[in-house]
């Protein structure tokens, strides 16, 4: 049988031996009328545990045949210029792709110039990492101090180490770098420093994102040093609200001289203009099982629609790709080409704003489905927004994961909590071009 679940590596040897059943492949365990799994079949091959964690994989109804992919370049196409920048990347540090990267964004960002200092060591790979310095002094160990788990480098420090992850995780934006091993630290760098890249609602919210992976990458670093150096470090536990006071200092620092500037800046939810919808999404997940809500708004503000649906998901990323699939699904139904789609889940928004075929596995299905519809309906936009401003799709998730809802929420039915936008009327008929 293919290995097509990274589980199965995990199971005893004796186990994966028994399940090598001659002629069986992946696709025989899909009934191809209904596109989904074939569950009699599954509970005749697999125990219990196997067969719960291979029905949370999405099946796309979307046949995406086989095709070759060169990995140095983003658009995936072979060219001889991109296959001599490899060659000298290999021997150059940093050669490949650099005249590609949105410098200007990074030095006219609202940061300190320590910090932008700092990113353009990291992007330049210019740190003194173990593995850099192991080149020049092979006796020196190049385990992570913080981890110790796995060689230290600018990519491993700053996107792997399970310390940054777990800090990044638990702080206000609830972020998941889990999602992207698979990027280098300088192109995760520069999808966040991409001016009206369509990710964020607006150039602030990205901005003050900005801040943060900043502070938080100059505290990590910060307290790798004081490891090297054989002083004690200072504790995640400890470490989150420092670098919470600091990120939020220097934000207020910033805002401080935006509105002193005369710029307006709001972190509520906004009206979409006369003629086009806002659809809010957002998900409950608890123990692989997820409740993904959306609500759809007019140019006043007022309900119109509201649908939930109960899947089995891997984990949050999956669960919220499901709700913008939906969501999706059902505005390519109603033939509305004027549409914002906004979530505060940022790894999903950046997964399908990325034109880059690197994802979430268990979300990439999921992702090239909104992707197909994107692409059907150009005039569609997809942004990040804060948790405060996603509040209504944010309640109607709670509240239908504990009812267990699947389906349509009728106006009578929507919960109070959901009205916090306050629009007027607060429920309308859905009426469109």
């Amino acid at each position: 049988m293919d290995p097509f679940y990274p589980l199965l590596q995990t199971l005893p040897s004796w186990f994966i031996c028994s399940l090598f059943i001659p002629h069986l492949l992946v696709r025989d365990l899909i009934d191809p009328t209904s596109f989904s799994w074939n569950i009699s079949l599954l509970a005749e091959l697999f125990p219990v545990v196997v067969v719960k964690e291979i029905r949370k994989i999405h099946i796309s109804p979307f046949f995406k045949p086989k095709s070759l992919f060169w990995s140095s370049s983003k658009s995936g196409t072979f060219s001889t210029k991109s296959a001599y920048l490899t060659d000298c990347s290999s021997r150059i540090d940093n050669a490949f792709n650099a005249n590609t990267f949105p410098w200007k964004s990074l030095w006219t960002a609202k940061l300190h110039n320590r910090h932008k200092l700092f990113l353009w060591r990291i992007i330049h790979n210019i740190l003194p990492t173990r593995s850099k310095l192991s080149i020049f002094l092979p006796s020196i160990p190049t385990q992570c101090p913080l981890c110790d788990s796995l060689p230290e480098s600018v990519d491993h420090i700053f996107i792997n180490c399970v310390f940054i992850k777990q800090l990044f995780f638990i702080s206000n934006w609830n972020f998941s770098l889990e999602s992207f091993n698979n990027y280098t630290i300088k192109d995760w760098l520069a999808l966040i420093l991409k001016k009206n890249g369509g990710v964020f609602p607006s150039n602030i919210i990205r901005e003050k994102f900005l801040v943060t992976v900043a502070v938080f990458f100059y505290a990590i670093w910060t307290n790798r040093n004081l490891i090297t150096h054989g002083l004690p470090p200072v504790s995640l536990q400890d470490l989150l609200p420092i670098v919470t006071n600091k990120a939020t200092s220097h934000w207020t620092s910033q805002l401080a001289c935006a509105l002193k500037a005369g710029k307006h800046i709001s972190q509520q939810w906004s009206k979409p203009p006369v003629g086009w919808y806002k659809i809010n999404s957002d998900c409950s997940f608890i123990n692989g099982t997820a409740s993904a809500a959306f609500i759809i708004r007019n140019f006043n503000g007022s309900i119109v629609y509201a649908h939930s649906s109960m899947y089995h998901c891997h984990d949050s990323t999956m669960a919220e790709s499901f709700a913008i699939r939906d969501a999706c699904s059902f505005i390519k139904r109603a033939n509305i080409k004027n549409a914002i789609f906004e979530a505060d889940c940022l790894n999903a928004i950046l997964y399908i704003n990325d034109d880059t075929p690197q994802s979430h596995w268990p979300s990439s299905p999921l992702i090239d489905e909104i992707k197909r519809y994107w692409s059907l309906w150009p005039k569609w936009k997809f942004k990040f927004c804060p948790r405060n401003s996603n509040l209504s799709a944010h309640n109607l998730a709670r509240w239908a994961f504990n009812l267990n809802w699947n389906g349509v929420v009728s106006s009578s039915f929507i919960p109070i909590s959901c009205f916090c936008d306050i629009g007027y009327p607060l429920v309308d008929s859905f009426i469109h071009d």
